[in-house]
């Protein structure tokens, strides 16, 4: 399994001018179908810089096929190991390497498949980003948080491995979205939707669109409409609930929402931000819940303002934060 850092972005997260390339590949061989000319119409529309990334690819694509009726394509049409593999991060405006897209047909097509298998994205502390998929979906990490892709022709499946993510899908009826974290497994076609998971739960909430959620261990499914909200912990998931459907999702505007959520859950969500965990000096502290909105770019008053709305004091130590009860002695 790959892992990314960010000495690695350029190498597994393919620049608009990569994934132009390969759009001009598949879309110009006998293997497109409609589905791809569909979500390739997504991705030209979702970003200026992809119109423009198409836009040089094609006249390079024109130059190398001016090349080639002139008989000047230096392609060999023979003798080609199986193995080799087209690097598009060296196809460039350059005419000199323009007639190397008719290589490429040849070379990428083959391994088409194994586009994003097994490759793996991850956020630090207090961090986000986006993952733009090739297919135009777009995933964006919560801090702390880390994703595994196995992408094909058949299905999109996403695993989160841990922390937090947004999806915004592509719709692709041909192409099942996938998303699992732990024994929790989401279905959709084309929606938007959070997915959060800590402390062995997993809250699913619902922008637009439509998702399933099922409990692998009890096979319990529910399907969740915009505004609506399902945790799923052990072999069981809880009672459809609702949620502002707006607000899911707030973290990526810098806002953690938090209604009637335990403090042990805001804990694990706070320590996605902090450098010095926090930690609780009682299970039954863990109970105790609270409704609020705290900026996620001022950690410190973040943690402090718990002691607003909670009975509970606060001590700052060298290794860690100690959150206690109100009227006990910190240790």
């Amino acid at each position: 399994m790959k892992t990314m850092t960010d000495s690695e972005d350029k190498v597994e997260i393919p620049t608009a001018e990569q994934q132009a390339h390969q759009w001009m590949v598949l879309l110009t061989s006998e293997r497109a179908r409609d589905a791809d000319r569909s979500r390739f119409q997504r991705w030209l529309a979702i970003d200026s810089e992809h119109q423009q990334a198409w836009q040089e690819t094609e006249t390079i694509w024109q130059e190398s096929q001016k090349l080639t009726s002139l008989g000047n394509t230096h392609a060999p049409k023979t003798g080609l190991p199986h193995n080799n593999r087209w690097s598009f991060a060296r196809f460039t405006s350059g005419l000199a390497l323009a007639a190397s897209v008719v290589l490429a047909v040849a070379l990428w097509l083959p391994n088409q498949d194994e586009t994003h298998q097994g490759v793996s994205y991850h956020s630090e502390l207090a961090q986000s980003r986006d993952i733009h998929l090739p297919e135009g979906s777009v995933v964006t990490l919560g801090a702390d948080s880390r994703i595994e892709l196995h992408l094909t022709e058949q299905e999109r499946r996403i695993t989160l491995v841990h922390g937090e993510a947004f999806f915004d899908v592509a719709k692709d009826r041909q192409r099942p979205f996938v998303v699992t974290s732990g024994n929790t497994q989401v279905s959709v076609l084309g929606t938007r939707f959070n997915l959060n998971t800590f402390n062995d739960r997993t809250k699913v909430n619902v922008q637009s669109g439509l998702v399933a959620v099922k409990n692998l261990t009890s096979n319990q499914q529910v399907e969740l409409a915009p505004g609506e909200r399902v945790v799923s912990h052990k072999a069981q998931l809880s009672p459809v609930s609702r949620v502002d459907a707006q607000k899911s999702g707030a973290w990526r505007n810098g806002l953690r929402v938090y209604f009637d959520t335990s403090l042990n859950d805001v804990v694990a969500d706070f320590n996605r931000y902090s450098k010095r965990p926090l930690e609780l000096s009682s299970d039954e502290l863990g109970d105790l819940s609270l409704t609020a909105v705290f900026p996620t770019d001022d950690i410190d008053n973040m943690i402090l303002s718990l002691s607003d709305v909670l009975p509970i004091i606060i001590t700052e130590q060298q290794e860690r934060i100690l959150l206690s009860p109100t009227g006990s002695t910190s240790q």
